[in-house]
């Protein structure tokens, strides 16, 4: 009956999050997680409840415990280095996150973070590449792509800096195809022009 129980407040702890309220989702499954170590889903759906409320140190908590049970959830990595992302704690998202990648190849949105998190650190280069590969697998979401056109301008700018022109002019002018209003791609296409 215990096992029961606690799988009627799992469920109802998953719907309150599916409604966003994420106070009850919390409350739901804190109470999980003090009983039994056997669910530790419910460690990581209580971090992203955390995560939803900007609870952001809980939520490392959480999704640390979880991972210690867990070691091999990508999707355990990708939630923590979400949460280390919106801490400003890049460096311990970018870890996590080549881990979520490691574990799951084929998981764009750990690629598209992963790219963010490279473009953050001064890394276009790298970036671009985890956008391309994020793309391959996500051909129709739109913030990788906005995610994409915005590491080919900061790495268009850094070529053009370098002054390798023909490569700079390959990265402006697609973004140009793609963001024709984009100010910084033309005032940088012209100086090349130039």
């Amino acid at each position: 009956m215990r096992d029961e129980q606690l799988q009627e407040r799992y469920e109802a702890a998953l719907e309150a999050g599916r409604n966003r309220d994420y106070v009850r989702a919390v409350e739901l499954l804190q109470g999980i997680v003090v009983e039994t170590d056997r669910m530790p889903e419910a460690l990581l759906y209580l971090g992203r409840s955390y995560h939803a409320l900007e609870d952001y140190p809980q939520a490392v908590q959480a999704f640390g415990f979880y991972l210690r049970q867990q070691p091999d959830s990508s999707q355990g990595h990708f939630f923590i280095a979400r949460t280390y992302f919106a801490l400003g704690l890049l460096s311990r998202a970018g870890r996590h996150l080549r881990e979520s990648v490691r574990l799951d190849a084929g998981f764009a949105p750990a690629l598209g973070l992963l790219g963010l998190t490279l473009l953050k650190t001064g890394r276009p280069d790298a970036a671009v590449l985890c956008f391309e590969q994020a793309l391959k697998i996500a051909p129709g979401d739109q913030n990788l792509f906005t995610g994409y056109l915005n590491a080919l301008l900061t790495q268009g700018i850094r070529l053009f800096r370098r002054r390798s022109y023909p490569d700079a002019l390959a990265n402006l002018e697609f973004i140009l195809k793609h963001r024709p209003d984009s100010l910084v791609a033309h005032l940088y296409l012209a100086s090349i022009y130039r």
